[in-house]
């Protein structure tokens, strides 16, 4: 009987303790508890970020018996009951917590007694990104995976699917696609463990691209921003669901293909760009700077549309001081000549996009190398050579091979001589270039030619229907030279030129005064000069340009 009883009444205690943990669970009202996986943006003077506690109790249950846990990498450091306040006859908590931006991970728990109310773990504080663009932005496996740069600190919010906005924080992958939980592509994986290993401090990026898209369809619905009918609507709306919205560092935008490959103009594409542009500095005004990724020649896209688009993004990012654009003329595309594998390709890219985000991100003083290579000018040097004058050059570019990219686009001919020097290029062509000539540089599809030794090199930026200016000539000049027994007068006129030669003594009296004639070139004329021992020249010469007159001293 007693055994019994005693059997029981257990019974009777567990069902107890069970109804008691689940009243006290159904009546608390959660409306901010951080979720698993989740992250805060760091603000970048202190280096910490805040995490927001707001819960609801039923008066019915113990206020005092509510107790607050936090552990770092798994060890408790903190245990406390938590101040509340009444409100609507509840119990009301509200507090923030922060967290150092560093590669810690945090847990909390909300206990009520010995019952756990709440959980979160893998919780940390870092910086946001935003990944957008079309297929090579979304960056699916090709023939290669990512998953050795994975990385517990690389997280993300969301995915890009177009028949859904999900909500939930994951860890970030590259190897799958976009209706994939964690989906943030290889090119985001390369960016995010370049900046969580040299940086070291997390990161989340959101990828918001969708293959295959022309740019139109990135704008936003300017009557409701957050439309999740449109791409820029569901990428908005996760930004916000996620508290990022105002907290995104940079932009990183990769597409244009489409836009090639559908015929879409220079001017078409700008407009848009701007567009975007603008819009994205209204949405997410805490953007620091916006990195472009030029389009490769590949992906079936017509040379000519390609180059339009090229060009486009090319003046896109002169007109803007926030912007930075990336060449990927030196990557070699994977076997479908449009998209790259991971090793060679996206990690390349990932690696290049984030030495110029270790500058204006991070503040790193170097500088040198980070920048494509670009052409500023093209001048005419000869009936059929051009000098090429750039920025960002470094010792080792480029490779002559290059030249076969590219062509005058009236003529359509391509270098036969390419000579590298310090800040520019110099091409000479077979024919003559005519006086209202341009020139292109559109790269080439596939191959990895202008490449480098290292993966770091940088390409060289396509453009599109330069135009050739001639060089500035020569100015004019005379210039003389006193000898032992001759005056020498050097013209690079191309008229001949009259003039006056006088001799006076040094006492000032006129010794000798001759009519010269002086022709394009070297002329001397023979001094003949009397026993003193200092004597002064003086030589009067017209030219087109006007009266030159020169004094010299001579000493016998």
């Amino acid at each position: 009987m007693y055994i019994w009883l005693s059997n029981h009444m257990t019974k009777i205690i567990i069902i107890v303790t069970f109804l008691f943990c689940f009243s006290a669970t159904a009546q608390v009202a959660f409306q901010h508890f951080p979720k698993d996986n989740c992250m805060t943006a760091r603000d970048l003077s202190t280096n910490k970020g805040v995490i927001k506690f707001d819960f609801t109790m039923g008066n019915n249950l113990l206020p005092d018996s509510i107790i607050w846990k936090k552990y770092e990498d798994g060890n408790l450091v903190c245990a406390k009951t938590l101040p509340f306040f009444i409100q609507n006859t509840n119990f009301h908590f509200s507090f923030n917590d922060t967290l150092y931006a560093a590669l810690h991970e945090y847990q909390y728990e909300l206990w009520y007694g010995n019952n756990l109310l709440k959980k979160a773990s893998r919780v940390c504080c870092g910086d946001f990104y935003i990944l957008n663009g079309q297929s090579n932005a979304e960056s699916t496996m090709q023939n290669e995976s990512c998953a050795n740069d994975y990385n517990p600190f690389i997280r993300t919010f969301g995915y890009a699917a177009e028949n859904a906005i999900n909500m939930q924080w994951a860890i970030a992958k590259g190897d799958g696609n976009a209706n994939q939980i964690g989906h943030i592509g290889q090119l985001g994986i390369a960016i995010g463990a370049n900046l969580v290993t040299k940086m070291q401090v997390p990161v989340c990026i959101l990828n918001g691209a969708t293959g295959g898209k022309e740019i139109i369809y990135f704008l936003k619905d300017e009557m409701n921003p957050t439309n999740k009918a449109t791409s820029y609507g569901r990428l908005l709306t996760r930004a916000k669901e996620a508290e990022a919205d105002e907290k995104i560092r940079a932009i990183i935008w990769y597409q244009g293909e489409n836009d090639a490959y559908a015929g879409n103009s220079y001017e078409h594409y700008l407009t848009r760009m701007h567009t975007l542009y603008y819009s994205w500095k209204k949405d997410y005004h805490t953007v620091e700077r916006i990195y472009i990724v030029q389009i490769k020649q590949g992906c079936k896209q017509d040379i000519m549309a390609t180059g339009g688009i090229q060009q486009a993004q090319l003046d896109f990012s002169s007109a803007h001081s926030d912007v930075s654009i990336l060449s990927t003329a030196n990557i070699a595309h994977y076997a479908d000549n449009c998209h790259f594998p991971y090793l060679q390709g996206y990690k390349i890219i990932g690696d290049k996009l984030c030495k110029m985000i270790h500058h204006f991100q991070y503040g790193s003083p170097y500088n040198l190398g980070i920048y494509s290579v670009e052409v500023m000018e093209a001048k005419r040097i000869g009936p059929t050579r051009l000098h090429l004058k750039i920025k960002n050059a470094n010792s080792t570019f480029p490779d002559e091979e290059i030249k076969q990219n590219f062509y005058l686009n009236r003529s359509k001919q391509n270098p036969i001589g390419f000579q590298v020097k310090r800040d520019s290029l110099e091409l000479t062509f077979l024919n003559e270039i005519a006086l209202d000539e341009s020139i292109s540089y559109n790269g080439h599809t596939g191959v990895s030619l202008s490449n480098h030794p290292d993966s770091v090199g940088q390409g060289l930026l396509c453009f599109y229907q330069m135009k050739i200016d001639a060089l500035p000539s020569t100015p004019a000049s005379v210039d003389c030279e006193v000898g032992q027994e001759c005056f020498l007068i050097k013209s690079n006129y191309k008229t001949n030129l009259t003039g006056t030669f006088q001799l006076y003594s040094s006492s000032g009296q006129l010794i000798r005064q001759e009519n010269m004639m002086i022709f394009e070139g070297k002329n001397s004329f023979t001094l003949q000069m009397p026993s003193e021992d200092v004597y002064i020249i003086r030589v009067h010469i017209t030219t087109p340009d006007g009266l030159i007159t020169k004094h010299y001293k001579y000493t016998n």
